[in-house]
């Protein structure tokens, strides 16, 4: 009985014992089949979050993040994006700092993230502090200063290279178990392809900003015909959006063979200063230099491993490495500047280089477009001015004074000169002939020097002198920088900093000079020198017709003045004061004297026999005090006594002419003598005289 009761409580026992194991059994199955359930579910969210945001990694990242810190039982977890050697942070949860800006080196990450990334491969780290110092001595710095002790890194794979990390970190040291490692692989897994959809969608996102950029450019382009700065100003700054740069420039080459910056997109206020202040030298040591320099595209991973680069106001700034893209701006194999964008280190792509470089020949399609009309409005200047300058010398054939005026006023507004200036040679000096003044000031001095008859030295101290002694242009960048220049020479006296000074030749032989002055340091191009040049052989041409036009004129008007004292003869053949009178009338307006007499040698002295409107006290001091032949102190007497014409400039200045009663009360002071001759003997004389000096 015993032994029977004995062996049931023994059945009983083993059924209690096998009981409790099938119940922690089941307990297992239902906690893994929950764990499967869990991992099944959190696997459906996440492609259901993949599904749901095409174009936004970040709920997509942030639910594997979460998902994978719960069931792996995870303190904390990372997401690094990768290309190539350069890294970016794409998500973070847990208390761990991360220490990450926002762009950084492959080298300057975990080392269990970069070795998942170059091994393409999981790395499960159990204990940071018990991994082999040569191999994890940076992990286990980090390890100290953390707290993390273990550490379980996998890379986002795609096309069998890695695009990014996914970190699961805990600071006790406890392994990830298997499933928790296969468990983070399909989530890596699931984030490579939700960063996939997103690269695909924002890349047609990109190729249509882009479109749309390129589109904007050229709709600028058409609109902006005379100015290339609206084009300038949108290529520098829709480059910089698209590439998510965060400073971009446009430098040009200019005159002075130095980069001057033409377009800035958001630069620190001290850049621009200082770019603007200081033009650069085409260099190797600046991005935009070297990208001039070597006529090609500049691509700068990493500006701290390039020796060469001297640091910039673009660049100082930024505490981490920076990448940097340069493109110059080329036309016809000659290079016109540069494209210059900088961001945090960031190797810039293919495409985004390429679109760059369109913008690059987008914005050298507007510079030449500019050029091109503005040489053809400028050509249309020059066409019409020349017109009207020629049509004026048409209509102003007795108008000499409005055909230079015409010239130097054109002259001056189409080099965009401030004044302008015309002076024609007189014996050994040159007077003043036109002049253009932009403002009341600079005309107020001008006219006062016309009015005044104020002559200048021909010689090397003065800008038309210059022209007239090489007989060639002369052009004066800055002409306070020329210490030969008069202090009063009309270019300095007007405030003139860069001037341009042409002669005015005809036969070779220089009949004035025009000079063109800016009030600022801007030297003349080689159009605008051609320009005044053609400006002042029109001068020239307006001049000498003028000039044949007046000789045509005095000749038709001398013989018609000898044909009148010739019929004069035949009609008054007895009748000698009226002949005489016709022919000192004819001398004296032939020569544009006022004022004439005629005298003839009557018992030793000079008799008025016929005058030309002279004041009848000159006529009574004669007839009191007649003049002597041969006698120096009067022009009758020394042409009587040289027997040739001989003129005096002015009376009051002549050393030997001392008749001052006479000079008095005929107001006599330019005067011009003619002996009457018979056979070679002298028979009288005939004067002529203005009342103001020559």
């Amino acid at each position: 009985m015993r032994e029977t009761e004995k062996g049931t409580r023994e059945q009983l026992g083993a059924l209690r014992r096998e009981n409790a194991r099938l119940v922690q059994e089941n307990m297992r199955l239902l906690n893994e089949t929950k764990a499967a359930l869990e991992r099944q579910s959190a696997v459906s969210d996440v492609l259901g979050s993949i599904s749901q945001s095409p174009g936004d990694i970040v709920p997509v990242l942030d639910m594997v993040m979460r998902r994978a810190m719960k069931l792996c039982e995870a303190d904390d977890v990372l997401v690094l994006g990768v290309e190539g050697e350069a890294v970016r942070p794409l998500g973070h949860v847990g208390p761990v700092p991360t220490g990450a800006p926002s762009a950084m080196r492959l080298a300057d990450t975990p080392p269990a993230a970069a070795r998942a990334v170059r091994e393409c491969g999981t790395i499960h780290i159990p204990d940071l502090l018990e991994y082999p110092e040569d191999e994890y001595a940076v992990g286990k710095k980090f390890a100290a200063a953390s707290g993390v002790r273990t550490a379980l890194a996998v890379p986002l794979l795609r096309k069998g290279a890695a695009i990014g990390v996914i970190i699961l970190r805990r600071q006790e040291v406890r392994p990830f178990a298997d499933e928790q490692i296969a468990l983070l692989e399909t989530f890596a897994d699931q984030a490579a392809i939700a960063i996939e959809n997103v690269r695909l969608f924002n890349e047609t996102k990109e190729a249509l900003e882009q479109q749309t950029a390129i589109s904007e450019v050229l709709s600028v382009i058409s609109t902006s015909t005379d100015d290339p700065q609206p084009v300038l100003d949108v290529v520098v700054a829709r480059a910089k959006v698209l590439c998510g740069a965060r400073r971009a420039g446009l430098f040009l080459l200019e005159a002075d063979r130095r980069l001057h910056v033409a377009a800035q997109s958001d630069a620190d206020p001290a850049a621009i200063a200082h770019y603007r202040a200081t033009p650069l030298e085409p260099t190797r040591s600046r991005l935009s230099g070297r990208a001039v320099v070597e006529r090609r595209t500049v691509h700068i991973p990493d500006h701290t491993a390039d020796p060469e680069l001297e640091p910039s106001p673009a660049v100082v700034p930024f505490a981490t490495p920076n990448s940097g893209l340069g493109v110059p701006l080329m036309r016809e194999g000659r290079v016109l500047g540069a494209v210059v964008l900088w961001r945090p280190y960031e190797p810039y792509r293919p495409e985004e280089i390429r679109l760059v470089e369109t913008f690059a020949a987008q914005a050298v399609i507007a510079m030449e477009n500019v050029r091109l009309f503005n040489e053809t409005r400028e050509a249309l200047e020059r066409q019409t001015a020349t017109s009207e300058v020629l049509q004026s010398i048409s209509r102003s054939a007795f108008d000499l004074q409005a055909v230079l005026d015409t010239v130097v006023e054109r002259a001056a507004q189409l080099c965009g000169a401030e004044q302008a200036w015309m002076r024609r040679i007189e014996g050994d000096a040159f007077r003043f002939a036109a002049y253009y003044g932009s403002s009341d000031e600079l005309r107020a001095m001008f006219e006062e020097l016309r009015r005044d008859g104020t002559t200048a030295r021909i010689d090397h101290t003065g800008l038309g002198g210059r022209a007239i002694i090489e007989k060639q242009p002369v052009h004066v960048h800055d002409i306070a920088s020329d210490e030969a220049l008069r202090d009063a020479s009309l270019a300095k006296r007007g405030g003139g900093r860069t001037a341009l000074a042409v002669p005015m030749l005809r036969d070779g032989e220089p009949i004035g000079a025009m000079v063109v002055a800016r009030n600022r340091v801007a030297p003349f191009n080689d159009r605008e020198i051609r320009l005044v040049e053609t400006f002042a052989r029109q001068a020239v041409i307006a001049i000498e017709n003028v000039r044949l036009f007046n000789e045509t004129k005095e000749a038709l008007e001398q013989q018609t003045a000898v044909s009148e004292v010739l019929a004069s003869i035949g009609r008054s053949a007895f009748d000698l004061p009226t002949l005489l009178g016709t022919v000192v009338e004819r001398a004296a307006r032939l020569c544009h004297a006022p004022h004439g007499i005629i005298y003839r040698l009557e018992g030793g002295v000079l008799r008025i026999v016929a005058a030309f409107q002279i004041p009848d006290e000159l006529r009574e001091l004669n007839e009191r005090f007649p003049l002597t032949p041969g006698d120096r102190a009067s022009l009758t007497g020394r042409v009587t006594a040289e027997r040739r014409p001989i003129r005096i400039d002015d009376a009051l200045e002549d050393p030997e002419y001392r008749l001052r009663e006479h000079q008095r009360v005929g107001n006599l002071r330019s005067m011009l003598g003619v002996p009457l001759l018979r056979e070679d003997e002298v028979i009288g004389a005939m004067s002529l005289w203005r009342p103001e000096p020559v």
